[in-house]
């Protein structure tokens, strides 16, 4: 499982997977970030075949966490999302790793770059707070760390699609500015 507009590579076994895609929103769990099992995946599958809500919440309520491998990649991603300002150079040394290793290694397991991951980051956490908070754009973008509103803007229809008016305008789960247009 994962937020919205996460990166992740979407690895799967050369003997394929059917994959279900749940609209889960930042509203629908409260699970932290990580691996996590669902306990009776054939009864979430069959649940969303009638009723969405309650596949999700077969989802969330029957998650298992699994343990996570300690890896370099998996610490890199956590730092640049508390980090807007790390320096991959200098986190590289620190850990014993080149800069052209630490940049090659995150798209290997990310699908890609640590500074797109870093963009994406920040344009989910402003994202979080356009569809939560009622504060003027321009105050979201400064707080996110975005030269101005129009970055802000910029940056939000590159991860959705949408522009942040449209997604302040859709506050209800499952609801995105595509299903709201005529």
């Amino acid at each position: 499982m994962h937020g919205s507009f996460d990166a992740h590579l979407d690895c799967i076994a050369s003997a394929g997977a059917r994959v279900l895609n749940l609209p889960l929103t930042d509203d629908d769990h409260t699970l932290p970030a990580g691996a996590w099992h669902v306990r009776d995946p054939d009864a979430v599958t069959r649940a969303a075949t009638v009723d969405v809500a309650e596949a999700i919440a077969l989802c969330c309520g029957g998650a298992i966490a699994v343990p996570m491998l300690d890896d370099w990649p998996d610490r890199l991603a956590a730092a640049l999302r508390v980090q807007p300002a790390l320096r991959l150079d200098n986190w590289g040394a620190h850990h014993g790793l080149a800069a052209a290793t630490v940049s090659r290694g995150f798209r290997s397991v990310f699908g890609i770059s640590p500074a797109r991951y870093r963009a994406q980051a920040r344009a989910r956490t402003a994202l979080r707070m356009i569809r939560t908070s009622h504060e003027p754009l321009a105050a979201v973008a400064h707080d996110c760390g975005f030269a101005d509103q129009a970055h802000l803007s910029r940056a939000i229809a590159t991860l959705t699609g949408a522009t942040p008016g449209a997604w302040r305008r859709t506050s209800s789960p499952f609801k995105t500015p595509e299903s709201t247009r005529a």
